[in-house]
């Protein structure tokens, strides 16, 4: 009876703990945004739209993303940058990071 009773108290500490220090996904502070495939690809072919687009027309101003829900939020003759609603990739040759383009 000891033992079950040590068990259940430990067993409720540890959820007591759990809410208290938000594992379990009830953390107060701010959700980091996590990168899927589906994010890399959609920013991928948007870039190697709006690099084809350089090819032929010598800058990246008005390139089209070739994508509805990926924007071209800025272009000129040497750089570019391309968003969707969570993530930005600036170009060329730049990594993909959270949120809108600089």
């Amino acid at each position: 009876m000891v033992v079950r009773s040590l068990f259940v108290l430990v067993a409720v500490a540890g959820g007591v703990f759990a809410y208290t220090h938000g594992v379990g996904g009830h953390s107060s502070t701010p959700s980091v945004q996590v990168r899927n495939d589906v994010d890399d690809t959609r920013l991928a072919v948007a870039a190697t739209n709006v690099e084809t687009w350089h090819r032929v027309n010598e800058t990246y101003a008005d390139a089209p993303t070739g994508l509805n829900n990926v924007t071209l939020a800025r272009g000129d003759d040497n750089h570019y940058c391309v968003q969707d609603s969570r993530w930005h990739l600036p170009g060329p040759g730049g990594a993909i990071a959270p949120g809108p383009c600089p």
